[in-house]
């Protein structure tokens, strides 16, 4: 069975609620080898994730990149998966909040299922989950570069990220599990 080492993508507009979204992990059961990737947008003039990274610890790390205006995070995301060196991929945005025991259940369906992503759920703030939207931080993905697509510079550049990581996976499906990983928080908190 293989080891699965997690590499958690959180890009960051500079939001107040980053702080919510990365205890949210650090409460998670963290291993050695597991890391958290923060990714400050210039564009948003963001340096929080620096500020703060001290209260996380070691499995924590701060980088930062332009890229275009109004991109929402695709910029971020993108280097993020150049630099993640876990075998295993995932984000969360800034102003949301990761389930209790995420990562101990995906570590279990990662190891047991290396050959496909996997489709989890996600989760609103009045408990009920989402029923037709699927958003990219419902998406684990194998670390295989040539297999890993990308981030688009739109409003919806997760919805690129699924669907170039998908193509590279066809026929194959991804395994869906109704698992709720990922709780919208709906703070917007702007720092």
């Amino acid at each position: 069975m293989e080891t699965v080492r997690f590499s958690v993508l959180v890009p960051t507009m500079g939001r107040l609620s980053l702080t919510d979204t990365l205890r949210s992990i650090i409460q998670q059961p963290l291993m050695p080898g597991d890391e958290v990737l923060v990714i400050g947008d210039l564009n948003h003039g963001c340096n929080p994730g620096r500020d703060i990274m001290n209260e996380f610890g070691p499995q924590f790390f701060y980088y930062s990149c332009g890229g275009a205006k109004n991109a929402w995070g695709g910029p971020q995301r993108n280097l993020g998966l150049t630099v993640a060196k876990g075998s295993w991929l995932t984000y969360m945005d800034d102003d949301d909040l990761m389930a209790p025991y995420t990562l101990e259940i995906m570590r279990g369906l990662c190891a047991n299922h290396t050959d496909r992503p996997i489709m989890t759920r996600m989760r609103w703030p009045d408990g009920k989950a989402l029923e037709s939207m699927v958003g990219g931080q419902c998406l684990w993905v194998p670390n295989v570069p040539y297999k890993v697509g990308f981030f688009g510079n739109e409003y919806c550049g997760d919805q690129t990220w699924i669907e170039t990581t998908m193509s590279k996976y066809q026929p194959k499906k991804p395994l869906s599990v109704e698992v709720i990983t990922c709780l919208y928080s709906g703070q917007h908190r702007e720092g």
